[in-house]
């Protein structure tokens, strides 16, 4: 579990995190969560191994069993999903406005060649996007003294 959370923590440690990419390792650790409700980890099958002696790292266990572990794992795997979901729940919304910004990531705009159809898909692309970011965010706009039009 917890390299799961460590690589999370490093992508969000980027210069150059898109908003969409945020939203992809955030969807990845909850999976990876979710995977570890139903499965332990590699470190959690070690550390199974080693309490069914009833120790673990020269720590006398008590009253432990495979079923009292798992549920632990368990609990503590779905307190952390609900933690990060309560966090940054509104980046997984269903808007999921943070997708919209995928029109201003220049890795995805579409390749400009010399032809008249080359040219319309960049002029065209994330237009749809622009508008619902124009949208979402019309009363910033106009406050800040620009209109959704001129945008």
């Amino acid at each position: 579990m917890s390299s799961l959370c460590t690589s999370c923590c490093l992508q969000f440690q980027q210069d150059n995190l898109t908003p969409e990419e945020a939203v992809q390792y955030i969807e990845a650790c909850l999976i990876g969560l979710t995977e570890l409700c139903l499965e332990p980890g590699e470190q959690q099958r070690k550390m199974l191994d080693d309490a069914m002696n009833g120790t673990y790292r020269g720590v006398e266990l008590k009253n432990t069993t495979t079923d009292t572990l798992a549920t632990d794992r368990k609990r503590i795997t779905d307190m952390l999903a609900k933690h990060i979901e309560s966090r940054l729940g509104d980046l997984l919304s269903t808007e999921r406005i943070v997708q919209k910004f995928s029109a201003l990531d220049h890795n995805v705009w579409p390749k400009l060649g010399n032809s008249d159809e080359s040219k319309e898909a960049c002029v065209l692309h994330g237009r749809a996007h622009i508008e619902s970011l124009c949208h979402h965010y019309q009363s910033i706009l106009v406050r800040e003294g620009t209109t959704v039009t001129e945008v």
